[in-house]
């Protein structure tokens, strides 16, 4: 058991990551409002490096930087769970590459790394992606972009290395106001405006709404493909386009660049709970855009009843950061299994978690999504490392056709048979017509989510230590 504890000790992650520690990096904490232009000063610099990498919280914003870096004339690459883009292709990797943040690779030495929405690390169940980021980065200049809630747990956190964080202020560029009232009804809704929703049942309600008011709204939403939802944002943000509202997921207060007027909260809860004031004043404050028609933003709830608890919310000073998000590493896994080989990986996790231990800078983000991957998977023969790979996929199982696909999959790479496309399209069996329903377009969304862990499962067992892609390049036809 001493052991055990001595493996699951977490108290000191910035050990983790030699790379990292073997240079002398300097910090840099972009800190500000939405709309003051912290990120697209780091994305400057990313740009003028020989070498650099940009991580960020969506599929969407990584695919938007890689975008117009490349429109901007710098080669950049991307790299998601599910997705490999090449500005040439995979034999002639670019020296710049924008990812999502939890497929940095630590190992990867680069000039610049932009880490944005660093105030993320507190999320309960992805807030190790940012932590291990800021610690784990192998880069001569590190760029934060975030919250000001964030500063002094960031300095906390890298003071053990001996690592100085700079903090360069900035102010909104823009102006914010608070509406008075709520809008109250449907009719009320102009251009450029965005309904919030905190569920998908809400979206599908409030676009069949304004339908009936003969508005055909953009949609952008997390089960969305990020194409899709990069063709909607597009659409919106197109003043030549007869689709000028918007309604989206919260998801929308993490950067995308989307000219938006009027943010219009459709609830102010998530579930049974209210949203907290983080959340609320980063999703209002994507109203105003500076540069554009929008420049002034305003906030506002569809029911006026929620007005008052809208300036509540928002009245409220965010407080400092207490704590930065952990998670068990594989190496962890790994040698807990060393120790019990005859645990199941179920069993492994719970031990872990367990035993493990913190510094009062740190918790530990839930494993619950992991762990129920890990029971569907149990009785079937994989080695722990594919094992891991499955049970970290980015899988809704809430469905029995997303869960059979899932431990068919699985069962299927037991075997050693390939996993190829006409196998996944004889799984899902999917209808190619386009969704008529809100029933048809969900059941494409789940199909779309087993072929996001397709992609994963396979991208992962031909990847590089540097996180790249070699020979292999998979794409659907």
């Amino acid at each position: 058991m001493d052991d055990l504890r001595l493996i699951s000790d977490l108290k000191h992650p910035h050990n983790w990551y030699p790379d990292a520690r073997v240079i002398q990096r300097k910090i840099f904490f972009h800190a500000g409002p939405t709309n003051s232009g912290k990120t697209f000063s780091a994305l400057k610099r990313f740009r003028e490096a020989k070498t650099g990498v940009y991580c960020g919280p969506l599929k969407l914003l990584a695919a938007e930087v890689f975008t117009r870096t490349n429109e901007l004339g710098v080669a950049c690459d991307m790299v998601t769970g599910e997705e490999r883009r090449y500005a040439v292709d995979n034999l002639h990797p670019s020296a710049h590459l924008s990812s999502t943040v939890e497929m940095l690779s630590t190992t990867m030495r680069v000039d610049v790394a932009v880490i944005d929405e660093i105030q993320m690390l507190r999320d309960e169940q992805r807030g190790w992606a940012w932590t291990r980021a800021l610690l784990g980065a192998a880069a001569d200049e590190v760029h934060l972009c975030g919250e000001f809630a964030a500063i002094d747990i960031v300095k906390k956190l890298v003071a053990p290395i001996g690592e100085h964080v700079e903090v360069i202020e900035y102010e909104r560029k823009s102006k914010l106001t608070i509406a008075n009232e709520g809008l109250g009804k449907y009719d009320k809704i102009e251009n450029g405006d965005c309904i919030v929703c905190f569920s998908k049942k809400s979206i599908y309600y409030t676009t069949k709404k304004l339908d009936e008011y003969g508005i055909k709204p953009a949609v952008i939403y997390g089960d969305l493909p990020p194409s899709t939802k990069l063709g909607q944002a597009a659409k919106f943000n197109d003043p030549e386009d007869p689709c000028n509202v918007l309604v989206a997921t919260d998801a929308i207060g993490m950067g995308l660049n989307l000219n938006i007027r009027r943010i219009i909260f459709n609830s102010l809860a998530r579930q049974t709970e209210l949203i907290p004031n983080y959340q609320a004043l980063q999703i209002a404050g994507r109203a105003g855009r500076y540069g554009t028609a929008y420049a002034d933003g305003i906030a506002t709830t569809m029911r006026k009843e929620d007005i008052g608890t809208l300036k509540e919310i928002l009245a409220e000073p965010i407080q400092p950061i207490k704590a930065a998000g952990l998670a068990p590493t594989f190496d962890q896994i790994e040698t807990f299994s060393f120790h019990l080989p005859q645990a199941s990986f179920v069993r492994l996790l719970d031990m872990f978690m367990a035993v493990c231990s913190l510094s009062d800078h740190f918790f530990i983000c839930t494993v619950q999504e992991m762990r129920a991957l890990a029971e569907m998977i149990e009785p079937i023969n994989l080695p722990l490392k594919v094992r891991y790979t499955f049970c970290v996929s980015p899988l809704n199982i809430d469905h029995k056709l997303t869960a059979t696909a899932f431990v068919r999959m699985a069962r299927r790479f037991s075997t050693g048979s390939p996993l190829t496309y006409d196998w996944l399209e004889s799984v899902l069996q999917m209808n190619e017509s386009p969704p008529k329903t809100f029933e048809q377009l969900a059941e494409l969304e789940r199909v779309f989510g087993i072929i996001r862990i397709f992609y994963s499962v396979i991208i992962s067992s031909v990847l590089r230590s540097d996180g790249r892609v070699p020979v292999v390049e998979f794409a659907i036809p």
